[in-house]
C-alpha cells in the first residue's frame, strides 16, 4: 500500500527547527535497540471492540466532500497505510521464524488507530512515527522490527508496540499431534498490546503506554 500524499507538513522547515531544538538540548535522535526502557510515567488502559474494516476511497471524488470530510478521508487511508506497514513487519517476522506466527485478523488495524491518535499532538502527526515491533515472552523482550512511518519525514516521536507470546490451552488440545514437534510450534500472540511512546524533540520526554485489554 503506497504511502498517502502528505499535505499538511512542511518537512524541510520542521527538520530544521527540530534539528536546531536537538542541538540545543544535547540530543539526538538514534537508534535505542540496547537501551532498557524505564517505567511509564502512568498508563492508560482501553477497552475495545474489533475495529470494522474500512471502505476503499481510492475512487471517491474530493469535490463532492466537504473539508471534513475529505480530512477525515485523508486520516482513514494512512491509518489504513500503518496498519499494512504493521501487518507487513509481522509477515517478516514469520519468514524468519521455523513455526507459523498467529494473531488476531484485526490486530495490524486496532495498533494503527491508537497510533494515529497519539499522533495528534505531533507537528508532523503519524509521518513523524518511527515504529518498532516488540516480542515480549516472560521477562524476555527482543526486538524484531523498526520502521519509519514516512521515511521522508524528520522523526519526532517513537513508539514500541509490545505483543505478548501465549500458548493458549484451545491451541494446545487441539493441534496436540501438531505441537509434538517443538521446532515447528507455532507463535501465538494475544489480542492486548501495549504502545509506549517517547517524544523525542523534547528535552524532558516523556513516556505513554496505551493497553488494549
Amino acid at each position: 500500500m503506497a504511502l498517502p500524499v502528505n499535505s499538511n507538513c512542511h518537512q524541510q522547515g520542521v527538520s530544521t527547527i527540530l534539528q536546531k531544538v536537538l542541538l540545543k538540548f544535547g540530543e539526538k535522535i538514534e537508534s535505542r535497540d540496547h537501551e532498557r526502557w524505564p517505567e511509564p510515567n502512568y498508563i492508560i488502559e482501553t477497552v475495545r471492540g474489533s475495529s470494522d474494516c474500512h471502505s476503499d476511497f481510492n475512487m471517491m471524488d474530493h469535490d463532492a466532500y466537504g473539508e471534513n470530510e475529505i480530512d477525515d478521508i485523508r486520516e482513514v487511508k494512512m491509518s489504513q497505510y500503518v496498519s499494512s506497514l504493521i501487518l507487513d513487519g509481522l509477515k517478516t517476522r514469520e519468514k524468519q521464524q521455523t513455526g507459523r506466527l498467529l494473531f488476531p485478523n484485526d490486530l495490524p488495524q486496532r495498533v494503527a488507530d491508537d497510533v494515529m491518535r497519539m499522533s495528534l499532538d505531533e507537528p508532523c502527526g503519524v509521518r513523524g512515527c518511527t515504529l518498532s515491533l516488540i516480542f515480549e515472552d516472560g521477562e524476555i523482550c527482543q526486538r524484531v522490527g523498526r520502521f519509519a512511518i514516512d521515511p521522508s519525514t524528520v522523526t519526532t516521536f517513537e513508539i514500541n508496540l509490545v505483543l505478548t507470546k501465549e500458548t493458549p490451552r484451545w491451541l494446545v488440545s487441539k493441534l496436540q499431534t501438531y505441537l509434538r514437534n517443538s521446532y515447528d510450534r507455532p507463535t501465538v500472540i494475544k489480542s492486548s498490546y501495549k504502545l509506549i511512546k517517547r517524544k523525542l524533540y523534547r528535552r524532558e520526554s516523556h513516556m505513554y503506554v496505551r493497553e488494549d485489554l
